[in-house]
């Protein structure tokens, strides 16, 4: 509080100098670049969610058409058979290139 008090005038409650607009303009500045910080976070998350959720539904349209006599619980339990290490989400790369597709590189 000691800050704030050297900064207004006392009598008019008004800003003494401009170091009061640069540090609120700072402030500001921070939180703004915070919340963008923020939704990038969220978009890459939401584009890896995306992703495996393709690559589940690839999987799984790949059993039923190249297994004969597959059906969705026998495909899941052979995709989770055939997947003996889970592929984690925050081991999956992905980037979006400016042609608005997502490539997918999983590691392991």
């Amino acid at each position: 509080m000691s800050l704030l008090n050297g900064l207004l005038d006392p009598h008019t409650h008004q800003p003494r100098n401009r170091l009061f607009w640069v540090i609120v303009g700072g402030v500001i500045v921070a939180q703004l670049i915070a919340l963008w910080m923020l939704c990038n976070h969220q978009v890459s998350q939401a584009e890896v969610r995306q992703a495996q959720l393709r690559s589940q539904q690839v999987a799984m349209a790949e059993c039923l058409r190249d297994v004969p006599g597959s059906n969705r619980a026998s495909c899941n339990g052979r995709i989770a058979r055939d997947n003996r290490v889970p592929v984690q989400l925050d081991r999956i790369a992905v980037s979006t290139t400016q042609a608005g597709t997502v490539p997918v590189v999983y590691t392991r």
